[in-house]
């Protein structure tokens, strides 16, 4: 049943605002919120400011209709041209000059039912509902009669006094918007802090694993030379047991402190990779080599085998793909206590521009549970404690493994059965190289003597690096000469011929990368040979390679620096 409570006519603009007061006050009668208060008085507003501007006059009828539920009902109608493209206003794509187009959509968000009506001849006639405040009283006739009666004795309001309680309702919606912006220019100033806080805190990271590589490499690389020079002396039995075992230990701390500088250098996205032609081949041979003389078991044997063409080069980085191989080998040796591991190499697609290869690193040790297999490339993780107490390890090598393998479009994974053996297929797409390069054989230290005539100038501050440095290259048949500063490896460039310098980045004073630049602006003024310069770094950091590069050295080489890796370099530019 609908039951009339009031009708404004709306001829004059004050009418606006008298419909506008009348819907609030009734609106507030049936007890409605604030809030809805507002959106009540809103939407008439809108509608009845339309009628006013477009039309020649209309009415707002408000009423309450009993039922389930007890709703507020609206009825505004005019006697003008009706609106045109009606459906199109309604959905917000076009807007009517010629008739009630203006407000239509506003007011249909702000109630809960909306019927419209138009015709070119008779008009348009809006109805809106809102349904009454959940735990209302009832819309009993004397509820009604009540609400009739409160606004007969109201007085009307003088329209500019309506207008100002608007403007003040307006004025309150600016301060709170004003007050939004201000919390969230806040937010944005703290949000601006943290990220320079966090970049501080990045590069005092980045800056921290930097010091602490070369602090660690720097004894470390001495560790290692001393010990491999240690290897090659005549010693008792029991002497060469000791030093197998403190080389097999220097080669895993070696390993250890590479593993944790990459874990941070790949969750700072910093890791760098190169695109060069190399032979992956052969650099799977070298790894095979290599892990299985520097964990010197005697119960495993280790097979290699590619179905590759001789000399096949593709580009990428071979650096990384060593890396990764590495960890492998080395961790199938490890878990093996006796048996074989094989390492195969093959191409698994191919088309003319270059191939999908396949590396399988197969062992027979003692396998991974099914449960252990789902997280064995989480970091920090191995297949269960007893593995940490048993074989050692961080826990990070297939970890960053799998990242770089992921970072160079590959892919990483592993079957496994207990008691039965590992298969760790490590996937990879790379471009074939334009030209195919000479097959480069594995060169080893020892059969490099054959270097009488070559003069190297070494530029270290550490006396055991002196130490092993000197060693290693007397024992290739160079003459050595060793100065501890920039300065003084300049003065030695005037005094005597130098046909290679191994320089050190860091040094008091004047380091490196300095030193370098004086060395080339000395050679372009006196009209020098170009000398290869060869950097020793104990930094292994992102970009260092680069650095080395643009202060206008040759070659780069990381400490702990590898025997044979330091006797290849010398054979290249020697």
């Amino acid at each position: 049943m609908n039951l009339p409570l009031l009708t404004v006519a709306i001829r004059f603009e004050q009418d606006v605002v008298l419909a506008r007061r009348r819907a609030r006050q009734i609106a507030k009668l049936l007890d409605f919120g604030g809030q809805d208060q507002i959106r009540i008085a809103t939407a008439v507003s809108e509608l009845a400011r339309n009628v006013f501007q477009y039309t020649s006059g209309g009415r707002v009828e408000f009423s309450v209709e009993t039922g389930s539920p007890d709703r507020f009902r609206i009825r505004v109608t005019d006697s003008g041209k009706g609106i045109a493209d009606l459906d199109l206003i309604l959905s917000g794509g076009y807007q009517s000059t010629t008739g009630m187009g203006l407000g239509l959509l506003g007011a249909k968000r702000l109630v809960d039912d909306f019927d419209i009506t138009t015709h070119p001849a008779t008009g348009t006639a809006i109805v809106l509902w809102r349904s009454l405040p959940p735990g209302t009283a009832s819309l009993s006739p004397a509820r009604v009669d009540h609400i009739v009666q409160a606004l007969m004795r109201e007085e009307a309001q003088n329209p500019f006094e309506e207008m100002q309680g608007q403007n003040q309702e307006l004025l309150a919606a600016i301060d709170e918007v004003r007050r939004h912006e201000q919390a969230l220019t806040e937010l944005n100033l703290a949000l601006e802090a943290a990220l320079a806080r966090a970049e501080t805190a990045s590069n005092a990271k980045t800056e921290f694993l930097a010091n602490m590589s070369h602090e660690i490499r720097t004894p470390l690389n001495a560790i290692v030379g001393l010990t491999t020079l240690l290897a090659r002396t005549d010693m008792s039995p029991q002497q060469q047991k000791y030093v197998s075992v403190l080389g097999q230990s220097a080669s895993s701390m070696a390993i250890l402190v590479s593993d944790l500088l990459d874990i941070g250098k790949i969750e700072d996205n910093k890791i760098v990779l190169e695109a060069i032609a190399f032979d992956i081949s052969d650099v799977a041979r070298r790894v095979v080599e290599m892990a299985a003389i520097g964990l010197g078991k005697t119960d495993v044997q280790v097979t290699f085998e590619s179905s590759l063409d001789e000399g096949a080069h593709f580009i990428g980085d071979p650096q990384r793909i060593h890396q990764i191989l590495l960890n492998l080998v080395s961790n199938a040796i490890k878990f093996t206590i006796e048996g074989t591991v094989s390492v195969t190499v093959a191409i698994r697609s191919q088309d003319t521009h270059g191939a999908v290869l396949e590396i399988k690193v197969s062992d027979t040790g003692i396998g991974i549970a099914p449960d252990a297999v789902l997280r064995i490339f989480d970091k920090f993780v191995q297949a269960d404690s007893s593995t940490t107490r048993r074989f050692g390890g961080s826990g990070l090598g297939l970890s960053i493994a799998r990242s770089l393998a992921e970072r160079m479009g590959g892919e990483l994974s592993v079957t496994s059965t207990v008691g039965l053996g590992s298969v760790f297929s490590f996937t990879l797409p790379l471009p074939r190289a334009s030209v195919a390069l000479p097959l480069n054989a594995p060169v080893v230290v020892d059969s490099i003597r054959a270097m009488p005539d070559v003069s190297v100038l070494v530029v270290e501050d550490n006396e055991a690096n002196i130490l092993v440095a000197t060693a290693f290259l007397e024992d290739l048949g160079c003459r050595v000469r060793a100065v501890r500063s920039g300065m003084e490896a300049l003065a030695c460039l005037q005094r005597q011929p130098i046909d290679i310098i191994l320089m050190d980045i860091q040094m008091e004073g004047m380091d490196g990368f300095e030193t370098t630049r004086q060395v080339r602006a000395w050679e372009a003024r006196e009209a020098q040979k170009r000398r290869p310069i060869i950097a020793m770094t104990a930094y292994g950091a992102q970009g260092d390679r680069e650095k080395c590069i643009a202060a206008g050295m040759d070659d780069y080489l990381t400490k702990p620096i590898d025997t044979k890796l330091f006797g290849e370099v010398l054979k290249l530019y020697g």
